[in-house]
């Protein structure tokens, strides 16, 4: 994978030096044998880690998978969808093998007395992470024994806490289908911030193939209001202003100085 470099003042640290490979880190240079999985929305958090896996083991195809369920907005969906296309088209064209598959799980119900489909019947009920514990309860069914299925959490996000719930949920669940303690669950952002995340997707010139928007009023178009979208553009700020590497302040500054205009022409 190629890493962008910029040379600054001599005695400054380059982007080169400041990018590090978590998965290199974490599980090192390597690979064990058996697939590598990405849970991959197209967000921030698993677009590092999808990148972080090729540059590790660049010679081994890794598989993606993207679920959408009933209760996530359209909007947002096809977002991620576009996103995800993208960004697995740059790198299949850069010669990495990517083996994607979208799972799509439809809801519908059934008035029998007027013999029509209607929009009653059972639905998500609110509270906690179900994204999480779709995801992972369905992706289980297709793993294999040896592999490793990474997913994108920070220490920071709202479910963390989980993480070890879900770690034993999967086990029981890879229990029932003859697989226990053959598939690993692998969470390498977990001690990272997204301070580090937006910090290493500049460094690797791949920013512009994420999303971070959660209610986009348009596909493509993010609402610049929600939590994350107001998460993702402090943490931006916060580079932009404290950052020690100028390029790395001056990239966060491009991005951001457009959404200032829009947001003020509002």
């Amino acid at each position: 994978m190629v890493v962008c470099v910029d040379v600054v003042k001599a005695g400054a640290p380059t982007m080169l030096h400041l990018a590090s490979n978590i998965i290199e880190e974490l599980y090192g240079f390597n690979d064990s044998p058996g697939r590598n999985v990405v849970l991959y929305s197209g967000g921030c958090d698993s677009t590092l880690i999808l990148h972080s896996l090729l540059d590790a083991y660049p010679e081994k195809e890794v598989y993606t998978v993207a679920i959408r369920y009933p209760w996530l907005l359209k909007e947002k969906y096809e977002s991620e969808r576009k996103t995800r296309y993208n960004y697995i088209k740059h790198l299949t064209e850069k010669g990495y093998t990517i083996e994607h598959s979208e799972f799509d799980v439809t809801q519908t119900g059934f008035d029998f007395l007027a013999n029509d489909e209607d929009d009653k019947g059972l639905s998500a009920v609110a509270g906690g992470s179900p994204q999480a514990v779709a995801w992972l309860s369905l992706i289980s069914i297709y793993l294999s024994r040896g592999d490793k299925l990474y997913y994108g959490i920070l220490g920071s996000d709202s479910n963390a806490r989980y993480i070890d719930y879900y770690r034993e949920g999967m086990k029981y669940i890879l229990y029932t289908l003859d697989r226990d303690g053959e598939v690993e669950l692998r969470t390498p952002l977990h001690h990272k911030t997204k301070d580090y995340v937006l910090r290493q997707l500049l460094i690797r010139d791949i920013y512009k193939y994420t999303w971070y928007c959660e209610t986009p009023e348009e596909v493509g178009i993010p609402c610049h209001c929600c939590h994350p979208c107001q998460t993702h553009l402090k943490t931006l700020a916060g580079i932009e202003q404290f950052d020690d590497d100028p390029t790395l302040r001056d990239k966060a500054k491009e991005i951001l100085d457009p959404i200032r205009e829009e947001l003020k022409n509002r």
